[in-house]
């Protein structure tokens, strides 16, 4: 399984090569104690969410939920993924299928009369916002991922890994293999759900992700069993944040590489594709009052 945050693949059993284990005479009650205790094991901010959203009704439920996961003797950090996964459905659908009625009380400044599926699409980025704002930037970066596939990307393939010694021959000398979020027909897709600047993890992935997507002819990858030439690259910018905080850097990209494009999304939950056609539009005061806008 392809965890987004750390950026690797793990054995769901055996977990992310953390050592941490729980003892083989833990009791429910110690492993869900130190879940969600202050030790940074992380699933706290997600039961949290799950409580007050209703998808769970309390920590008895949790607790009968672990007895199932069998926990005693295994990482923390498996069973911390398993716990996730066995709600991480339900979550998703409260912000790719919410409640139309609801979400008409929640955003009413949205667009509703003029086109209601589209003020819903709109309301769904919201939500996604909303209910991952308190999570790990794993967790949020993963539930951005799924949220954008549903709405946006169905037929996408996830998780292509591109070996870095292919990379290496367009002159990459980052060493890393790159398994980008989705590749759809000749498109590769990243995401990025930060309300900061670009770090050297992501700087480093865009530029092997530049290399592959300038390749003279395209650069060829298997995805959803089908092969592809990769021609273009989009990066996905969800959190109108991180859209203002790198919006100088992204027109500087777009007059270096043809083939890239940035989809950003405002506080609406609108989006827009932005290629060196429109860079101007990345520019203040502009940018400012379409990331503010409200329907």
């Amino acid at each position: 399984r392809y965890d987004e945050g750390t950026k690797t693949w793990f054995n769901p059993v055996m977990g992310l090569g953390e050592k941490a284990r729980f003892p083989t005479t833990a009791s429910t009650q110690d492993v869900f104690n130190t879940l969600t205790g202050t030790k940074g094991t992380g699933f706290e901010p997600y039961r949290q969410v799950l409580v007050a959203e209703g998808i769970a009704k309390g920590d008895d439920e949790f607790l009968k939920a672990l007895e199932g996961l069998k926990p005693q003797g295994r990482t923390i950090d498996a069973v911390r993924h398993e716990m996730k996964e066995l709600y991480r459905s339900k979550l998703l659908a409260k912000m790719t299928t919410p409640d139309e009625a609801a979400m008409r009380l929640r955003y009413p400044d949205l667009d509703w009369a003029k086109n209601s599926q589209d003020a819903l699409r709109q309301a769904s980025h919201q939500e996604m916002l909303r209910l991952t704002q308190g999570l790990p930037p794993s967790d949020r970066g993963n539930i951005a991922e799924a949220w954008y596939k549903t709405t946006y990307a169905p037929s996408a393939a996830e998780h292509v890994r591109i070996p870095s010694d292919e990379i290496a021959k367009l002159g990459s000398t980052h060493g890393a293999d790159r398994i980008p979020d989705l590749v759809e027909g000749n498109t590769l897709r990243d995401l990025k759900t930060i309300s900061g600047k670009m770090g050297k993890h992501d700087l480093e992935q865009f530029d092997d992700f530049m290399k592959i997507g300038h390749k003279p002819g395209g650069f060829p990858v298997t995805a959803g069993g089908n092969t592809t030439n990769i021609q273009r690259v989009v990066y996905t910018m969800t959190v109108p944040d991180g859209v203002r905080a790198n919006a100088s850097w992204m027109v500087k990209q777009l007059n270096d590489y043809p083939n890239l494009a940035f989809e950003i999304f405002n506080n609406a939950g609108s989006r827009k594709m932005v290629t060196k056609a429109n860079a101007h539009e990345l520019a203040e005061p502009a940018l400012s009052k379409w990331l503010s806008a409200t329907k």
